[in-house]
């Protein structure tokens, strides 16, 4: 091979290596373009889908509580009227001692309507249903307010069905309070206005909610453009 030949092949082989590294940088630039025009375009979807996110979140706490605070007020009401008759039963069972056999009967008869009419109406169902709607959706102090609602009414629903019936307690058994089913009933009254105070605070809160909160079911959804982002810059 004569001396041009080497240099002219040598000159190619270098325009060759040349044009490999150029084309290799070219396209790593035109990857780290492409990665941040992914990012940039990412960011924006997020952006765009957050904001009705958060009215769709907001709309559907909203929703749950509203719920909650229906189902426990509906019940509070409901069995309002039959708190009178709990009250009887108790006062009766306080003075069964006392009562003559003719007397005891005529108890029983009134003790047996005045259970059905309790019982028609001593139902809430409803509330421990709205009150795990609410823990969906949370935040952390709603939700143990609801919760603090569903203890409330599950009380009252126990008393009311254990009216006309002594109280056991350590050492033996007591007369029932006649009280204790108006008591019952002004606590669930003072629970539920415990949780329409803890929805308002939240409902009404402006800043962005706290890193402790329980967000419920709409938490995870941001971290979707999250993941996909990062999928795509480290290809």
């Amino acid at each position: 091979m004569g001396q041009e030949t080497a240099t002219a092949v040598m000159g190619a082989g270098g325009a060759v290596v040349g044009a490999a590294l150029t084309g290799m940088f070219t396209v790593r630039g035109a990857r780290r373009q492409a990665a941040a025009a992914v990012q940039a375009g990412l960011a924006q979807a997020a952006s765009a889908y957050l904001g009705p996110l958060d009215t769709a979140r907001r709309t559907a706490q909203r929703e749950a509580y509203v719920g909650l605070m229906t189902a426990a007020q509906s019940y509070a009401t409901e069995v309002h009227p039959v708190l009178r008759l709990a009250r009887g039963m108790d006062r009766a069972a306080a003075n069964t001692d006392r009562l003559s056999r003719r007397e005891a009967a005529g108890e029983a008869a009134a003790e047996a309507d005045f259970r059905d009419r309790i019982s028609a109406v001593n139902n809430p169902n409803p509330v421990s249903t709205a009150v795990q709607h609410v823990e969906l959706e949370g935040p952390a102090e709603v939700a143990e307010a609801a919760r603090q609602v569903r203890a409330a009414a599950t009380g009252l629903f126990r008393t009311l069905r254990r009216a006309g019936h002594s109280e056991r307690v350590a050492g033996g058994v007591v007369p029932p309070d006649p009280e204790r089913s108006w008591t019952r009933h002004e606590e669930l009254l003072a629970a539920i206005e415990r949780f329409t105070q803890a929805a308002q605070e939240h409902l009404n809160r402006r800043d962005h909610p706290r890193s402790d909160e329980r967000r419920g079911r709409w938490a995870r959804v941001p971290a979707f453009f999250i993941r996909s982002s990062a999928r795509r810059t480290t290809t």
